[in-house]
């Protein structure tokens, strides 16, 4: 908190704390978090590091998934405090944890070990499964003591009438980036040099936080006509969504039930109704998920390199009318069952650095370069790749692998950099999300905070997007800004105020 000094009579100048922006009333930290979960999943580790067996790596990543599913719980349907280091050690424990668990308990493999069937070295899975235990149980409970959740338990979002009007233009820029082919089918379409232009990457950076600030201000708008409107362009995004993935469509969905927090609007819902709840957005998810395999499928089958995303669909109802369900079905539990092992890749650099030499600082200063704007550094290297370092330290042979904050910590220190790197990115984001909690107007701010959990909440997402989160957060908030200064004016239908 800031302070502002006043003059007494009686006692001189008296210094009074200005209250916190993003809410002043924190919780205490808990022993939970604190103590027991770190101290599980250190023990787990340790067993991981000496017993390096198929066994082990099965109990390893089900700990991992446990632990991360129950803090995934607490903070998204619970409405505990968010930090962000528990958040980044919750999404790297269900992409690491949770991921290895189901690869290894669906795909078939004849009584075969998980790494021997993939053509990965089992010890080595084992032991990085015990190395992100370890990096995840210190991140949890120096987060738990050192870092203060972003937003008091008395933080309360306000719409003012100017926020619906950047909502609307908002929605309107994504439907502009879909029509001119700036968004089309999973993601932004990259121009010359492999750089996005401006327009691109800020459609990038809208979609997904503006969905959920969209389904924030729908709930907690009394007018009809306003609140019905909002409802209307919260499904309009919805179905914008499916074209760019299952991942994006699931991300979006946990972004937007965090964001629930903000408002007044609470759901007080019982056990049973939380599972129906439940039921309902799995099967919704899976549902989408299947169109958007059927997108995928349709793609192949064309043979183009590039398709608009109306000829995608076109093309994804044929192939629907013509290609059996049950096949279809298949495939896309097939692609589920290995897509989700993303530690493969980690495993294999944690055991290179331990024989060669490591980077030391090269693919953190290589990826922090890119994210540089071009117009402050035109002579950088926009193709620098984590797999192209490896590759050039380790004499490897990689093209497009899972990378993530560990995997850079591996390429560049090793183990200490799989438990350094999650800190080091944790408390730059958090001093940047305090920053702008107290420079910018509220709705602003929580604009670009929620924009930088979308990033977050990507398990498979190179450090260059985490500088990025500030980056864009900064140039892009700007616009946000402007709508919010706009002169105010009164509507028919108040929102909430």
């Amino acid at each position: 908190m800031s302070s502002t000094a006043i003059y007494n009579p009686m006692l001189g100048p008296v210094s009074l704390e200005r209250p916190r922006r993003l809410g002043s009333v924190m919780p205490m930290p808990r022993n939970l978090y604190m103590l027991y979960l770190p101290l599980l999943m250190v023990f787990t580790a340790l067993i991981c590091w000496v017993i390096e067996t198929d066994t082990m790596l099965m109990v390893g990543s089900v700990v991992l998934g446990l632990v991360s599913l129950f803090t995934f719980y607490q903070i998204v349907v619970d409405q505990k405090p968010i930090r962000v280091t528990t958040l980044l050690m919750t999404t790297l424990g269900l992409g690491y944890g949770l991921g290895t668990a189901n690869t290894w308990f669906t795909l078939p493999r004849s009584g075969q070990d998980l790494g021997a069937f993939l053509h990965r070295d089992p010890a080595a899975l084992t032991h990085t499964m015990g190395s992100i235990l370890f990096s995840m149980a210190i991140l949890m409970a120096v987060g738990e003591v050192a870092e203060k959740p972003i937003f008091g338990e008395d933080f309360e979002l306000r719409f003012p009438p100017q926020a619906f009007v950047f909502i609307t233009a908002g929605v309107g820029i994504v439907i502009a980036a879909f029509a001119t082919g700036r968004l089309n089918f999973m993601g932004a379409a990259t121009g010359e040099g492999n750089t996005l232009g401006v327009f691109t990457s800020f459609s990038v950076w809208l979609i997904g936080t503006l969905f959920s600030f969209t389904l924030v201000a729908a709930l907690n708008t009394k007018g009809i006509f306003l609140k019905s409107f909002l409802i209307l362009l919260t499904l309009v995004q919805f179905v914008l969504e499916i074209p760019l993935g299952r991942r994006s469509m699931l991300f979006t969905l946990v972004l937007a039930a965090m964001a629930l927090r903000l408002g007044r609007f609470r759901f007080n819902w019982s056990w049973p109704k939380r599972i129906v709840v439940g039921a309902v957005l799995a099967g919704t998810l899976y549902v989408t998920s299947i169109g958007f395999f059927y997108l995928r499928l349709a793609g192949f089958s064309s043979g183009k390199a590039h398709l608009g995303i109306v000829e995608r669909i076109t093309l994804a109802i044929g192939y629907f009318e013509d290609k059996n369900f049950d096949e279809v079905q298949k495939a896309f539990s097939k692609n589920v069952q290995t897509r989700t092992f993303i530690l493969g890749f980690l495993a294999e650099l944690e055991e290179y650095s331990n024989h060669f030499t490591p980077g030391y600082g090269r693919d953190l200063s290589g990826q922090f370069q890119y994210a540089i704007p071009s117009i402050l550094y035109p002579d950088k290297d926009r193709y620098f790749g984590e797999e192209g370092l490896a590759n050039e330290l380790f004499g490897s042979a990689y093209l497009d692998e899972a990378n993530s904050v560990l995997t850079g910590g591996a390429v560049d220190f090793g183990l200490l950099g799989i438990v350094i790197y999650p800190l080091m990115i944790s408390f730059m984001l958090r001093y940047f999300f305090e920053f702008v909690g107290e420079a910018l107007p509220t709705f602003v701010a929580a604009f670009i905070i929620f924009s930088g959990f979308a990033v977050l909440l990507q398990p498979e997402t190179q450090i260059t997007d985490y500088f990025l989160v500030m980056r864009s957060g900064l140039l892009f908030g700007s616009v946000v800004w402007f709508f919010i200064a706009l002169p105010a004016f009164r509507l028919t239908n108040k929102g909430n105020r």
